[in-house]
């Protein structure tokens, strides 16, 4: 056991009743196994103000009987948290679970009821006070706009160079067709009235979790689904949460009507959603992310992975842009 862990072992022990023997890190969370059970230590490296609008949010959903999301255990202190080193953690149960299933048309299903479940929950959040909550309401036409702008420097730099290499050459091509894109995006969600519905959405009050992978959403040995890792949690529109749901259902090949009907018409089991709100959250889902993403993490962040895997990672999403595409038109002007 390295000297963090032994640190981290202590800490815990010294504030919860628990006897540890063993710790193992998975990613952002640790797996403690106690003579009392297994238990998950969450860890979050954020500046404490965010930390505190994330327990405020899971504070919020337990208050509100919202029992899709752990329980955190509260200290001998009654605290909500412990810190080493600049690090937070809070500690819940262990869930034994496997993760959701996106080719699973039973896990889609059961999930698109629990993500409307959730958002009915959420409604009407206010953070607590002296709580800095992450606020993206009315912020999509502007935050689109900046990413059109990023992707047309990306074109503009690629032109000014003579050393293109293939992944370089084959983002170039793309590069018209992702700015029409997204301007296409943009020119939607003002035809479907964006500031006006996300205006009504914003007096409500939601909370979008923002983060919807498989692996946050965890499903027990009954068939119940648990949200975890609230660490992306913003205030913003269900359609948010609901429109990357769909993508992540849909994408790679799955673009087709029937696959589609299922994640609304679950989703409309359980809350209200009419048209104009699906021709929105279609409009935001046309706009071309990936594309945007890809470029920023080749040309400005700069993150170290081989050329193959970049060009992977582009040819499969520009593949599948083409099915996406057409069938989000083919809804949007049926």
């Amino acid at each position: 056991m390295d000297q963090y862990i032994s640190s981290l072992k202590r800490l815990v022990e010294e504030n919860y009743d628990i006897t540890i023997f063993d710790i193992i890190k998975f990613k952002n969370i640790y797996k403690i196994s106690a003579v009392e059970g297994n238990f998950c230590l969450k860890q979050c490296k954020y500046k404490f103000s965010k930390f505190k609008y994330i327990l405020d949010v899971l504070d919020y959903l337990k208050k509100q009987e919202f029992d899709n999301v752990l329980s955190i255990i509260e200290t001998y202190s009654e605290g909500k948290y412990i810190e080493l080193n600049g690090v937070y953690f809070y500690m819940t149960k262990w869930l034994e679970s496997r993760e959701l299933n996106y080719s699973n048309y039973y896990d889609v299903i059961r999930a698109s009821q629990n993500i409307a479940n959730f958002h009915n929950y959420t409604k009407g959040y206010k953070p607590s006070q002296n709580i800095l909550p992450d606020s993206r309401w009315m912020k999509w036409i502007d935050l689109f706009n900046s990413k059109l702008s990023d992707i047309i420097s990306f074109k503009e730099l690629l032109q000014d160079r003579n050393d293109l290499n293939t992944f370089d050459k084959i983002y170039l091509e793309n590069v018209n067709k992702n700015v029409d894109l997204a301007k296409e995006s943009i020119e939607l969600l003002y035809k479907f009235e964006y500031e006006k519905i996300i205006n009504e959405h914003s007096k409500l009050g939601y909370i979008c979790h923002h983060d919807l992978a498989n692996h946050n959403l965890l499903i027990d040995s009954k068939g119940k689904i648990y949200f975890i890792d609230f660490d992306y949690v913003i205030l913003d529109t269900y359609l948010h949460d609901l429109g990357s749901f769909i993508n992540r259902c849909l994408k790679l090949g799955n673009w087709n009507e029937h696959k589609f009907n299922m994640v609304i018409n679950s989703y409309r089991d359980v809350k209200y959603l009419p048209r104009r709100e699906i021709l929105l959250t279609l409009s935001f889902i046309l706009f071309p992310n990936d594309f945007w993403q890809i470029g920023i993490q080749r040309y400005r962040e700069s993150i170290g992975w081989d050329n193959e895997k970049f060009l992977k990672r582009l040819n499969r999403s520009e593949n599948d842009k083409d099915d996406r595409t057409n069938f989000i038109r083919s809804i949007i002007f049926k």
